[in-house]
This record gives C-alpha cells, structure tokens and sequence, in this order.
C-alpha cells in the first residue's frame, strides 16, 4: 500500500470524526498506520479521537510514537499533556 492510501485514509478519518463517529475515525487513522507508518498527523488524530472517547491512556500512547518520530510536534505535545492530566497521570512532559 501506498503513502497515497494512507493519506486517503487520513483524510476519510478526518471526515468521519467531524461527524462525531470517533471510533470510524479510529479504524480510518490505524488503516492508515498500518500502510504509512511514519504519519504524525494521522497518529495525532488518533490520538484527539481516542482522547474524546475518554481512552486517554490509548491517546497518550498514540501521541508517544508521534513524538518518537516527530519530537518537534509542539501541538503533539500539547496534546499529550491535556490527555496525561484527563486519566490523572501527574508525570512531568517537556518538548
């Protein structure tokens, strides 16, 4: 697969959490994943649909491997502490 159909899924996510289906929009982004690995922005809006289904422990590990490949994403991290504040983690997150 290529990094066209990643996108498309992405995309089709994308779509599909404006309408409030978070976990369509949840299969859309790891189906992009699973092709592309190397997407931030499909890992990030992952991690923003697993965050409004309150998985917030899935959110944050979505927004890590973000960060392992993109550490400068400053929205990532952002993100990411909001997420660690919602499930009670009190751990320290610097960029």
């Amino acid at each position: 697969m290529t990094q066209e159909f990643a996108w498309g899924r992405k995309e089709e996510g994308d779509e599909l959490f404006k309408k409030g289906d978070f976990e369509g929009a949840i299969e859309s982004y790891s189906k992009a994943l699973d092709c592309f690995h190397e997407t931030p922005r499909s890992l990030e809006h992952k991690g923003l649909a697993l965050s409004e289904l309150k998985r917030y422990d899935e959110a944050i590990k979505s927004y890590d491997v973000a960060l392992e490949h993109y550490p400068r994403e400053t929205i990532v991290w952002i993100k990411q502490r909001c997420s660690s504040q919602q499930c009670g983690q009190k751990k320290q997150i610097e960029p």
